[in-house]
């Protein structure tokens, strides 16, 4: 939830979506006007790195002092994706050696990133190898309650960690070092995705909490920053395309994107790095407002 919260608001909506021109800003303007402020930027970093990324090195102690390799997997597995995510952000980070402060190593080195890539590659290869469906642990620990991305189904926690494996070689294949025949081999062997159903997915709770979807907790209509974003109209128009119907986009996906403006109606984005709009722009889409609507690691 941590790791979720941090990339798809931080990253995500106050920043990246306004670089990107999916959405602009109508009040607070650093961001949507590429000026953007130290605490924002720093708590993508903060937030991942001391929170998700300390939380799943403390699970995998746990999970060894308690004898149970699925859960140890299961943190190694998200270890893996925060640390890919945060050297694919920032760069050189540290990984190899983190999570030792009781140990008294405080002043932790950063690794390079080809070093981060091979780390993760080595704790999804451990996590794989001691997945065990069939652990009695499964059903006595209740591992299904409490896993709130597969419902402690290892089979699929498999094809998650694989489908990052491909999406680390990938990167390093794009860096020049080919990784073509490991991939391929991931692929023959049939633990990927096959269906929308392996997604992996961060299923929130049902009732409205903090520990609902982070943007429905921003931008939902009881919410006092509802009104902090509204639809750029870079991607408006270019998914309306030639209609000439504001209510009828020619790219259907708008329709679950944004929702109609509230003044005059029909889908209207509003001119990024301007104040305003909130009347006369399209709100981001309503599935948004769903407390529910998952957080997607790998689809």
């Amino acid at each position: 939830i941590s790791a979720s919260h941090f990339i798809q608001l931080n990253g995500g909506l106050r920043v990246v979506d306004q670089w990107v021109q999916y959405s602009k800003s109508t009040t607070y303007m650093d961001e949507d006007r590429y000026k953007p402020r130290a605490d924002i930027m720093d708590a993508v970093w903060s937030g991942c790195y001391t929170g998700a990324f300390e939380d799943c090195i403390q699970a995998i102690k746990r999970a060894e002092k308690d004898g149970r390799n699925n859960n140890k997997a299961i943190a190694l597995t998200m270890k893996a994706f925060v640390g890919y995510s945060l050297t694919t952000l920032y760069g050189d980070i540290p990984y190899t050696q983190a999570g030792q402060g009781t140990e008294g190593l405080v002043a932790v080195p950063y690794d390079n990133q080809l070093a981060v890539f091979n780390a993760c590659l080595a704790d999804l290869d451990n996590a794989i190898s001691i997945m065990d469906p069939n652990d009695p642990h499964i059903s006595s620990d209740n591992l299904a309650g409490y896993d709130l991305i597969y419902g402690g189904d290892m089979t699929r926690w498999k094809m998650f960690a694989n489908g990052l494996k491909i999406r680390i070689y990938l990167k390093m294949t794009t860096g020049g070092i080919n990784k073509t025949t490991e991939i391929n081999n991931i692929i023959a062997s049939g633990d990927v995705f096959s269906s929308s159903s392996d997604d992996a997915a961060l299923h929130f709770l049902t009732a409205p909490s903090t520990n609902s979807n982070p943007i429905y907790l921003w931008v939902n209509p009881l919410s006092d920053r509802r009104d902090d974003f509204r639809m750029s109209d870079a991607i408006v128009n270019y998914m309306m395309g030639s209609s000439t119907d504001t209510y009828n986009p020619a790219d259907l996906r708008l329709t679950i994107y944004a929702d109609t403006a509230e003044a005059g109606g029909g889908y209207v984005g509003g001119q990024n790095g301007t104040t305003g709009g909130q009347a006369e722009n399209s709100m981001l889409g309503s599935n948004f407002y769903n407390p529910t609507s998952p957080y997607y690691f790998m689809s």
